[in-house]
Order: structure tokens, then C-alpha cells, then sequence
């Protein structure tokens, strides 16, 4: 890729070029070939947590989740994932309808000491709103209340009023049929 320049890239240029393939041109493919050539071809140091996250999202774009998977474990074997790895990871299983590998992938971030955002709770509460599992959502609510998680942002408080409804209309329900 670089040698008709007769220039030697370093990491950052290799992961500038995969941002550009996706995120300008949607070109998987040549964005796989520059980090092939950039870990085979000039042996560079690991690639960052940021072009493997680009990666990841390139992956996910094109429903390429097993890619995702495998990439995001070789992610681990050099680099810690962020928040951002996982809110995509997570998103991309939640909008195709998976939401048992999103809530595994929620696991897992909490488990590395990830902190969840207000992105990671939002595309899992509305995940499970939208596939009308109230139970699921209703617990992600509550796991975003035990880490003190204040939500600000306007979509994920509606979100939250909309669980909290839930409970009210459950808990009158229940005090009715007790009444019986």
C-alpha cells in the first residue's frame, strides 16, 4: 500500500486509513487490507484499542458479527476495551435483534471494571423495550441505579419513566389481585 511512496507508516497512519476506508468510504475490505499489511507486512507493535474498535464497527456495519467477536478477542489479548468497544459491540447485537450476546457483552464489560455510559444503558434498556421484555429492561434499570448512574440525557430518562410505569401499573395490578 505505501511502498510506491517510498514512505514508512507508523501506527497511527495505518489507523487514520482504516478510519478513512470506514468511515469515509464504507470499504471494509480495504480497511481489513491495511491492518493485515500493518500486523503482517511491517510487523508494527500492536494496533491501538481505537483502530481495533474502528474495526470491530466496520464489522458490525456490515453484519459481520462473528468478525466482530473473534476481532474483539484479539483486542483482548493486547489492549484493554473501552466503553466505546463495548457500546458498539453491544448496539450492533442490539439493533440485530440479539440481545442475549448484547446483555453477554454487558457482562463481560462490567466484569473488566468497564464502566457502562449512558450510551450502554440507553441501547440496552430501549433494546429490551422495544422486543417488549419489561423484565430485562426493568433490570438494567436497576443495575443503572445500584452503580449510582444518574440518567441525564433526555432519551434514557424517558426510557427510565417508561420502566417506572411499568412498576407502578405491575405493583397496582398485584394490589388488586390481593384485594380479590
Amino acid at each position: 500500500m505505501f511502498d510506491s511512496l517510498k514512505i514508512e507508516p507508523n501506527i497511527q497512519t495505518y489507523g487514520t486509513l482504516i478510519s478513512g476506508f470506514l468511515n469515509d468510504f464504507n470499504d471494509l475490505n480495504s480497511a481489513e487490507s491495511a491492518f493485515n499489511e500493518m500486523i503482517y507486512k511491517h510487523s508494527l507493535s500492536s494496533p491501538t484499542v481505537h483502530i481495533y474498535t474502528n474495526l470491530i464497527q466496520g464489522y458490525i456495519n456490515h453484519g459481520k458479527f462473528q468478525l466482530a467477536d473473534q476481532l474483539y478477542f484479539k483486542l483482548l489479548q493486547n489492549n484493554f476495551p473501552t466503553t466505546a468497544t463495548f457500546n458498539i459491540l453491544i448496539g450492533g447485537y442490539s439493533k440485530a435483534n440479539n440481545l442475549d450476546k448484547a446483555k453477554q457483552y454487558y457482562n463481560e464489560m462490567i466484569r473488566l471494571g468497564v464502566n457502562p455510559s449512558s450510551s450502554t444503558y440507553k441501547i440496552l434498556i430501549d433494546g429490551y423495550l422495544v422486543s417488549k421484555n419489561m423484565f430485562d429492561a426493568s433490570q438494567i434499570y436497576d443495575d443503572m441505579i445500584k452503580a449510582n448512574f444518574i440518567p441525564i440525557e433526555p432519551d434514557l430518562k424517558r426510557l427510565c419513566q417508561i420502566i417506572e410505569q411499568w412498576r407502578s401499573r405491575q405493583s397496582n395490578i398485584n394490589q388488586v389481585l390481593k384485594e380479590k
